[in-house]
C-alpha cells in the first residue's frame, strides 16, 4: 500500500434473495455510464424501502441525471454483470463477510506490517472517524 494513498474498492455481496442480485447488476449497469452514475445508483438503492425488482431499478435509474435509460435497460436485460457480483460474493465469503455493508480498512504499521480491520454492518461515521484518526496517529509516529 503506497504511503499517503487512500483507495475505495467496492464489492457486491448480494445475499437477500433475487433483489440483491438485481441491485448489484443495476449498479454495474449504471457504472457503465460513469463512476458518478455508479455511486448515484448505490445511494438510491440503499435509500429505498421498496422491493428491488428489474422494474424498480429502471425507475431509480430514470431519476439519475444524465443516465441513458435505454442503455441501462439493455444492460440490465443482458445479464452481462452476473459474473461480476458472483465473483465478488465468492471473494467476500472467502474473506469471512456475512453482512452488508462490510468495510475493510488496511494500513501499514511503522514496522512495515500490514494490518487489516473488518467491520460488519452499518457503522456511524463518527465511529469510523475515531478509528481512522487513531490509525493515522499511530502510523505517523
Amino acid at each position: 500500500m503506497a504511503e499517503g494513498k487512500l483507495r475505495t474498492v467496492y464489492f457486491h455481496f448480494p445475499f437477500i434473495g433475487a433483489g440483491s442480485a438485481i441491485a448489484a447488476e443495476s449498479v454495474e449497469c449504471a457504472g457503465e455510464q460513469g463512476q458518478a452514475h455508479f455511486w448515484s445508483m448505490v445511494d438510491r438503492l440503499y435509500e429505498t424501502d421498496a422491493d428491488i425488482t428489474k422494474d424498480s431499478v429502471k425507475d431509480e435509474a430514470g431519476m439519475i441525471d444524465g443516465i441513458d435509460t435505454d442503455a441501462f435497460a439493455a444492460c440490465l436485460t443482458s445479464g452481462r454483470h452476473t459474473t461480476t457480483w458472483q465473483l465478488d460474493r465468492a471473494r467476500g465469503e472467502a474473506m469471512g463477510v456475512n453482512s452488508t455493508p462490510t468495510i475493510f480498512l488496511t494500513y501499514v504499521e511503522p514496522d512495515g506490517q500490514e494490518q487489516l480491520l473488518q467491520f460488519g454492518g452499518g457503522q456511524e461515521f463518527g465511529q469510523f472517524s475515531k478509528i481512522i484518526d487513531a490509525i493515522l496517529e499511530r502510523i505517523s509516529e
